[in-house]
């Protein structure tokens, strides 16, 4: 039994309730592509705090990868490799210390990513999609103009479930970005717009890509929390 009362501290009792759980739970297994996609999933206060802190307060580093190498490379030899070979590029959150570590926006995004590891949030994601999960990781990302993230499964090291929760208000549909999720023949058809305070999860095996951000978007980024549980079976 989930329990509901802690984790409507942090996610909207909308989504917590036996029978929302159920009809999730069943779009999820009915999907092509095993996506289910929750508008305004966190508790209004904890996505307001929690964007704030990624778009005022927090520090990025630029990340690269190749679909050669597994994790992220120094800049230098991503720009030497061919463009075909390029897998990512995209700014994660630096470490955080000191004065950074007493605001309150940092602090709700501390407690965030404390209670998406808690096993209590577990046994959500698992009432969600019906699968069997074991342990989590996370990562907080900016992404901007020049930005991408190439087509891929994120089905690795155990990884059974994905999921995105979007942080950009007033996203506009024109800047791109929106995730793009296979259904078997890689075109991509099924498609979900970064809606703020909204969250995406997936089946870790389905093939997806981050639709190119397009011209317009200037100084304007999407922000996302998003991470993985991995298998209950998985070492």
């Amino acid at each position: 039994m989930l329990d509901t009362t802690w984790l409507a501290q942090t996610f909207s009792p909308a989504h917590l309730g036996a029978a929302a759980l159920a009809a999730h739970r069943a779009a999820f297994a009915a999907h092509p592509a095993h996506v289910i996609h929750l508008d305004g999933v966190l508790a209004p206060h904890v996505a307001a705090d929690v964007t704030r802190f990624l778009a005022a307060e927090a520090e990025f580093t630029t990340g690269h990868g190749l679909l050669t190498r597994y994790g992220f490379i120094p800049e230098d030899e991503f720009l030497a490799a061919p463009e075909a070979e390029r897998f990512f590029r995209y700014g994660s959150v630096a470490r955080v210390a000191g004065p950074a570590t007493k605001t309150p926006a940092f602090r709700a995004f501390a407690a965030l990513v404390a209670a998406l590891g808690d096993p209590r949030a577990r046994a959500l994601f698992a009432a969600l999609t019906g699968r069997d999960l074991g342990g989590f990781t996370v990562s907080a990302r900016r992404m901007a103009a020049g930005d991408f993230l190439v087509p891929h499964a994120d089905d690795v090291g155990g990884r059974e479930l994905s999921f995105v929760i979007y942080l950009s208000p007033g996203w506009e549909p024109a800047w791109g970005g929106e995730l793009r999720l296979d259904a078997g023949d890689r075109t991509y058809p099924h498609v979900v717009a970064p809606r703020y305070n909204s969250m995406v999860v997936f089946d870790a095996r389905t093939w997806h890509v981050v639709a190119p951000f397009r011209s317009g978007l200037g100084d304007h980024a999407r922000y996302t929390i998003g991470g993985w549980f991995m298998a209950a079976d998985a070492i």
